[in-house]
């Protein structure tokens, strides 16, 4: 699949409001620090060199009508296709950076492939 074509999938599902976004971890643990670090680095990424409106917010989901303040993250687990419904897989790959700064932790020795963003579609069938 295109950028172009994920692009245009996500504002339709956005303007319609059946955007949902998942996560295979839990992007609000505080032991997933790293990770949420990571994500927004690829929401930028996807929204800077793709035009994608995605932030880390749309990966979150408020709790239930008697308890609004409540929030979490949507596990990859839980979503469910029906007939006609897409799922959009996004990946991509890391490199090092190009002067990592010794005192740094590990993780942040490394960003995001540019080049290696691939956008893969998955759509229930009947």
């Amino acid at each position: 699949m295109s950028a172009a074509s994920a692009n245009a999938m996500i504002h339709a599902a956005r303007a319609t409001g059946q955007l949902i976004c998942v996560s295979a971890i839990d992007l609000l643990a505080p032991y997933h620090a790293s990770e949420r670090r990571r994500h927004e680095d690829l929401c930028s990424v996807l929204r800077t060199r793709h035009g994608f409106p995605l932030t880390l917010e749309d990966f979150l989901s408020a709790g239930e009508e008697d308890d609004r303040n409540m929030v979490h993250t949507i596990p990859l687990e839980a979503a469910e296709l029906r007939e006609g419904d897409c799922l959009l897989v996004v990946n991509c790959a890391y490199e090092p950076t190009s002067r990592p700064n010794e005192t740094d932790r590990v993780d942040n020795w490394f960003t995001i492939a540019e080049d290696s963003l691939s956008f893969n579609l998955v759509e229930a069938l009947a």
